[in-house]
């Protein structure tokens, strides 16, 4: 099992048994962009999952599931605008005992306002009724109790800015996660 339970973890290892962590990503994917069409909210965004194949995480497989979800729920989102959407998963350059899953789109970007608060609860930048504000808080503590960090950074350029690119404006998460060591 690519998920067993050494010391109270699961470990889910790319291309082992067809479960690793590309596996989990594209069934989040497919999750994501098929509550989005229930739910009236289809995104037209185009989705990239670029991985190292070499990555192997630890943890619990759901909780890294969920928080994978929302943060790619919250990139697709209508409110968003994004026309693309990418998710790098690699090992971290800063520390070898993490991985780094950035989850960027192409989208509106964030306020500060709304960079400040992403992930307290019951905060929503979208129009009352059409969201809780659980999912990014839900994601930061899930990220937390595993050992993780879960970080967001925004680009936004002024609309009259003389220097303003078509991927001016952007937002990215940016989520480390403990990672194992490979084994043979």
């Amino acid at each position: 099992d690519p998920f067993a339970q050494p010391h109270g973890f699961g470990v889910a290892r790319a291309g082992e048994h067809g479960r690793g962590f590309s596996v989990v990503a594209e069934e989040v994917r497919k999750s994501v962009c098929q509550q989005n069409a229930r739910m009236g909210t289809p995104s037209d965004a185009e989705i990239t999952l670029v991985v190292d194949p070499e990555l192997t995480i630890q943890g619990d497989r759901d909780q890294f599931a969920a928080v994978l979800a929302e943060l790619l729920h919250n990139a697709t989102h209508p409110s968003v605008a994004a026309n693309k959407v990418e998710i790098v998963a690699e090992a971290d350059s800063k520390d070898a005992q993490f991985c780094r899953v950035i989850i960027r789109d192409d989208g509106r970007g964030l306020t500060p306002e709304e960079a400040t608060h992403m992930f307290n609860p019951f905060y929503s930048r979208r129009q009352a009724g059409r969201g809780l504000g659980f999912g990014l808080s839900k994601a930061w503590r899930l990220a937390e109790q595993n050992g993780g960090r879960l970080k967001v950074s925004a680009r936004v350029e002024p609309a009259d800015s003389i220097n303003k690119t078509a991927d001016a404006d952007s937002t990215e998460f940016i989520l480390r996660w403990p990672r194992t060591e490979k084994t043979e």
